[in-house]
């Protein structure tokens, strides 16, 4: 498989990735010079509903009996680092301040660590913590907008939606600098390295005791949307599409609005 994927990519008359660091990543690896790789964000197709934060909160209280928490939505692995989270939500005896802790993914790889973890837990921490394998979307947006704070501790992303997610309803983010995630500075300075503990833990503690306003949690969400939200990736994609196959000649019809009709064969 790597040795088609190099091919392929050798060859490639257009290349995309996702992120500056995947770029990086990519070039770096393979060789490949990284101007000739075009970088091209996920566009956020996903918008939240008009559903209050105190209707959030009350949904999420009938279905899961849950008022108080602190959430992190992503599977299970090791580069997840979830015993991050772990490790500091026990640091900082959530359990005591009727803090929950939910963590909503299912698990596609073995974290011994993580299991040994929370094999250790007393009862009364037991029963603090919910992992829910998956949710429905309205569920999804309502844990969202209802949670105290919103903790994404990846020590490893191409992307990481989640987080963009989160500030699109609103809610306080704590997030990773980490890899590609680095390059998500409207969450400053709500931001920690993956592999320091007291990073994270005194962030969070910060965040618990004095949340941001929501007028720094509207700029957060007006600065995501403004970059993930609209149709510049779309647009970007066609314009690559377009110079690849044309060498940038126009060979196309408009309609009688002056819109873009598709590309025979695309």
């Amino acid at each position: 498989f790597r040795s088609l994927f190099f091919r392929s990519l050798k060859r490639a008359e257009l290349r995309m990735t996702v992120s500056p660091y995947s770029q990086a990543r990519i070039s770096a690896r393979y060789g490949i010079p990284s101007e000739t790789i075009q970088v091209l964000p996920p566009m956020m197709t996903w918008k939240p509903g008009p559903g209050t934060k105190a209707e959030a909160r009350n949904r999420i209280r009938e279905r899961y009996g849950l008022s108080d928490f602190v959430l992190y939505v992503s599977r299970i692995e090791p580069r997840k680092n979830h015993l991050l989270l772990l490790d500091a939500w026990l640091s900082l005896e959530c359990s005591k301040q009727n803090i929950s802790l939910v963590c909503i993914g299912a698990p596609s790889l073995d974290v011994p660590a993580l299991n040994r973890r929370v094999k250790g837990l007393n009862a009364s921490q037991r029963a603090m913590i919910y992992w829910l394998p998956k949710v429905g979307l309205q569920d999804l947006e309502a844990f969202y907008k209802a949670c105290r704070v919103f903790v994404y501790p990846s020590k490893a992303e191409g992307f990481g939606i989640p987080p963009l997610e989160a500030a699109l309803c609103k809610s306080p983010v704590l997030c990773s600098r980490g890899t590609a995630l680095d390059s998500y500075t409207f969450f400053d300075p709500y931001r920690f390295d993956p592999y320091k503990l007291f990073e994270l833990e005194d962030q969070l503690a910060r965040l618990l005791k004095q949340p941001p306003d929501e007028a720094f949690l509207q700029k957060t969400s007006d600065q995501v949307m403004q970059a993930y939200g609209g149709h510049q990736s779309a647009d970007l994609f066609y314009s690559l599409i377009r110079q690849t196959l044309f060498n940038g000649t126009e060979h196309r019809h408009t309609g009688h609005q002056g819109h873009p009709q598709p590309l025979r064969g695309i």
